[in-house]
């Protein structure tokens, strides 16, 4: 909650961090313990699927890899080691583990955006009594954002560094740096 509440805190104000812990002690003092929290359903609607995805990418993406080389050393007339080395270990687990990521935050960023712009709005206590689209529940509030700002809008904000950094790393590996 202490991070978010200084993200969304304007960029030229001094003294977020005193006026953040101020905010929250009221917000402690008014609505209990319980209100550092509330935010907790929000994180798991982003970090399940996030999580979901990036383990099953990282392993398929592992297990494809192990069967590319096997192809590769039975056309080579080699003997496949099921043991691998180091640095072949290496360059699986960080390409199998760069793509999933890719994926699974592609997929999860509108559960980001959807999280932060709730997180922002619901820590006001007069705007919770508003009728509001962020106090909706999470599927309802991004149905909401895709209805009125559409795909391009803030649901997949932030989606195209998520990109950019994937086709670096393609180049990186086309460029042969992978495994020499």
């Amino acid at each position: 909650m202490l991070r978010t509440r200084m993200q969304a805190s304007q960029k030229g104000n001094k003294g977020v961090l005193g006026s953040t812990a101020v905010a929250m002690k009221e917000m402690v003092g008014n609505e209990g313990v319980t209100s550092l929290w509330r935010g907790l359903t929000l994180t798991f609607w982003r970090d399940v699927p996030f999580s979901a995805f990036y383990w099953w990418g990282y392993e398929y993406g592992r297990k494809r890899l192990d069967e590319s080389r096997a192809r590769s050393a039975a056309m080579l007339g080699q003997r496949h080691d099921a043991e691998l080395s180091h640095s072949a270990l290496l360059t699986d687990s960080f390409i199998a583990g760069a793509a999933s990521g890719a994926v699974a935050s592609f997929f999860t960023t509108p559960f980001d955006v959807g999280k932060t712009r709730q997180q922002t709005v619901m820590h006001d206590a007069q705007a919770r009594m508003k009728d509001l689209p962020e106090t909706r529940s999470m599927p309802r509030f991004l149905w909401h954002i895709y209805c009125h700002e559409g795909l391009g809008g803030e649901v997949f904000e932030g989606s195209a560094g998520l990109c950019d950094h994937d086709l670096e790393l393609r180049d990186w590996e086309e460029d042969g740096w992978v495994g020499e």
